[in-house]
């Protein structure tokens, strides 16, 4: 026994010796901040520091201005002062088991829990005329990054730090901006000694401070919103919008894949900041949140604007009730803004997060928000379609045509007509919605932004086209019109209804499994021999009296202007075959395979409700609403602090979104949807075909080219 035990001691003698030299970070990097025992809730700091870090269910924080650093409990937020680092200030703080780690001033500086300095370290000095820093610490180095900028309307540049703890040696790094005005805002040790996560603002790295070099580890993230965990690979955020919804959760690397855990609004806790602020006789400002940390508890948000603390739980119930919504995410406004970035998706995002936010705050059923980049969307979902997957239960589904067939023929939605909350919704859009919404009897989903292309007039030419006309009437019309042509006018209209014809006649033959080739070739040949009479479109183009709109899809054509005009009417393009194809750009639906019928139908019955369906705000969003006075949008109508982040409903006249010519649209939409129905497997053919037209169009294919192009591409697809 005691030749076992000899060795044994022998190592905890050594342990106890030289263990507690310097920190060991946990092998958990979740518990880095050691914070499980912090209550939900806000907490402010009246003497206002600049920087604060969450460690042992307690607040440190350090104050610029002053230099003090020092601690508060959660509970009674009684100040402790531990020590003034005086003219090296505070930029940021640093918390682990060894002590506080404060830069500024180009001074490091680690105190132990008493307030003693341990050592402190002096970093090179140059002449800037703005900078600042960050700092983290791991058993073996500290790591700075120091921003500056060396002259007046100069971009930032950025330089990182390597401490050796052993030697006390330190090492310079310039960093290379890989996007302009990048900054690094954010350290993160990992159990590797030497390895540190580096945030900036728009990426992540991973920085090896034993030989200096740097690798990307995520594009697109934000040094001012984001953790890491090492363990998880992810990054955790907070995105704050301009409305005041506030999301939480988490972006999983390599892939990118988001989760939203927790949505909440600054409504629902922004009076208490301002209550807390304006009792300690300062002014509340427009909260901002500059640091995140996530720990056992949830997440820590720090609002530097009003200098509170906002402790949020990972969920809004303790349950386990929740749902799964799949989305598609596009990145931050700050990455969108960048030149070399074209937004494409994304647009149901402001809705969506309402509607979490509503549904989690009056249900406490948590919605889990999970979200696909925009390139990544269509290959994810199919994914998990050909899996039957049944760990989803809502789709806000953007370019639905990508998908749409696949959806609809093997039966991969809930059919949702036996639901009222639902169905009864359906009766507030123009009638014929329902029948876009609708496939072999059964409601598929929700409308979210529709595309109907479609013609007016300001003459009596509109009234020549009944509502529900077909394709031999158009042609009877360019016929009457083409004979009348003057030089290079177009007679009849500027518009080039190909691709709407041509795909007309597909769609028909794609439900009944016999794409024809010659009446492909038949409709191409019609077309050019109104468009050479002078009837369609011609290069270059004249007007003509029937003038095209975006239709009912909510964005108009840049042509069509209300401006000085009169219109007389709408008229989408014409029938084929009794039915009258509508694109479906983007909707929402359930999954066949819920585990959640029930929260399902409830979440998506907000789509369909007052506060919804007439909801103008996104970008593309269509106006499908029959009522014209249910559209509204929402305005703060100031700063948050002003009306404490109450929406202001504006509808009728004062809602912006109902000016110009939209009410037009919306008077006008009933003709739009006569003998509507969805547009299922040509929608994804557009490109191709308007490819194929250009071709006509230049003389670089026949008629029998184009057919035999058209009719290959769809048989394909078709048979795919």
């Amino acid at each position: 026994m005691k030749k076992i035990c000899l060795p044994v001691l022998l190592i905890l003698i050594l342990i106890t010796l030289f263990g507690c030299k310097v920190s060991d970070i946990p092998a958990d990097d979740e518990r880095r901040y050691a914070c499980d025992a912090i209550p939900e809730g806000i907490y402010y700091f009246e003497d206002e520091p600049g920087v604060v870090y969450p460690y042992g269910n307690k607040f440190y924080e350090a104050s610029y201005n002053t230099g003090n650093v020092g601690y508060r409990e959660p509970e009674g937020m009684e100040y402790h002062l531990l020590y003034n680092v005086g003219e090296e200030a505070a930029d940021d703080i640093y918390v682990d088991e060894s002590g506080i780690y404060t830069v500024g001033g180009h001074t490091v500086c680690h105190i132990d829990f008493d307030g003693n300095v341990i050592e402190k370290t002096e970093l090179p000095e140059f002449e800037v005329v703005q900078d600042s820093y960050c700092i983290a610490a791991s058993e073996k180095y500290i790591t700075v990054c120091y921003r500056y900028v060396k002259e007046k309307g100069a971009d930032f540049e950025n330089k990182i730090y390597a401490i050796d703890r052993k030697t006390n040696e330190t090492t310079p790094y310039d960093y290379e901006n890989s996007r302009d005005n990048d900054t690094l805002g954010r350290i993160i040790p990992t159990s590797d000694g030497s390895k540190f996560v580096i945030i900036g603002t728009f990426q992540a790295y991973d920085f090896d401070a034993a030989t200096g070099k740097i690798e990307l580890l995520y594009d697109r993230a934000n040094s001012y919103s984001n953790d890491y965990s090492k363990n998880e690979n992810c990054l955790y955020f907070v995105e704050k919008y301009t409305d005041g919804a506030i999301n939480l959760g988490k972006t999983q690397l390599p892939d990118g894949e988001k989760t939203t855990v927790r949505s909440t609004d600054s409504e629902y806790f922004y009076p208490e900041i301002k209550a807390l602020v304006e009792d300690a006789g300062k002014e509340a400002k427009d909260n901002w949140f500059s640091g995140i940390f996530y720990t056992e508890s949830g997440y820590i948000l720090w609002d530097s604007m009003n200098k509170v603390v906002c402790v949020f739980p990972e969920k809004v119930n303790d349950t386990g009730e929740e749902i799964t919504v799949l989305y598609r995410y596009s990145p931050s406004t700050a990455v969108t803004s960048m030149p070399d970035y074209e937004v494409e998706f994304g647009w149901m995002n402001g809705v969506m997060s309402r509607m979490n936010t509503q549904f989690e705050e009056e249900n406490k059923i948590a919605v889990n928000a999970k979200g696909y980049a925009h390139d990544k969307f269509v290959d994810n979902l199919r994914l998990k379609l050909l899996a039957g997957d049944d760990d989803y239960d809502v789709v806000m589904l953007e370019h639905a045509d990508e998908l749409l067939a696949s959806i609809l023929n093997y039966n991969l939605y809930l059919p949702l007509e036996a639901y009222d909350s639902i169905s009864s919704g359906f009766d507030k859009y123009f009638d014929g919605v329902r029948d876009v919404m609708s496939y072999e009897g059964h409601i598929f989903g929700i409308p979210y932004y529709l595309t109907v292309e479609g013609f007016t007039s300001e003459d009596n030419t509109i009234d020549k086209l009944s509502p529900d006309y077909t394709l031999d009437d158009f042609w009877k019309l360019c016929e009457e019109f083409g004979n009348s042509r003057i030089m290079f006018c177009t007679k009849l209209t500027n518009h080039k209804p190909f691709y709407y014809i041509i795909s007309s006649v597909l769609e028909d033959g794609m439900r009944k499994g016999d794409i024809s080739r010659d009446t492909i070739f038949e409709c191409i040949e019609t077309y050019m021999k109104y468009r050479k009479a002078g009837s369609l479109n011609l290069n270059p183009p004249g007007d003509g009296p029937l003038r095209i709109i975006g239709g009912i899809g909510g964005t108009l054509d840049a042509k069509f202007s209300l401006s000085n005009r009169e219109y007389k009417g709408l008229r989408s393009l014409p029938t084929y075959d009794g039915k009258r194809y509508v694109n479906i750009k983007s909707m929402a639906y359930i999954n066949s395979k819920t585990k959640n019928t029930d929260f399902a139908v409830q979440y998506l019955s907000l789509l369909v409700s007052d506060e919804y369906l007439a909801w103008e705000k996104e970008y593309q969003k269509s106006y499908l609403a029959k009522d014209k006075d249910s559209y509204f949008s929402f305005s703060p109508m100031g700063s948050g602090a002003e009306n404490e982040y109450k929406k202001i409903k504006l509808s009728g006249d004062e809602n912006v979104y109902m000016c110009g010519c939209n009410p037009f649209l919306v008077e006008n939409g009933e003709d739009i949807f006569v003998n509507a129905a969805p547009r299922v497997y040509t929608g994804s053919l557009e490109e191709m075909i308007n490819e194929v037209y250009d071709g006509l169009n230049e003389g670089k294919l026949t008629a029998e080219e184009a057919a035999d192009k058209i009719y290959s591409e769809a048989s394909y697809q078709l048979m795919e």
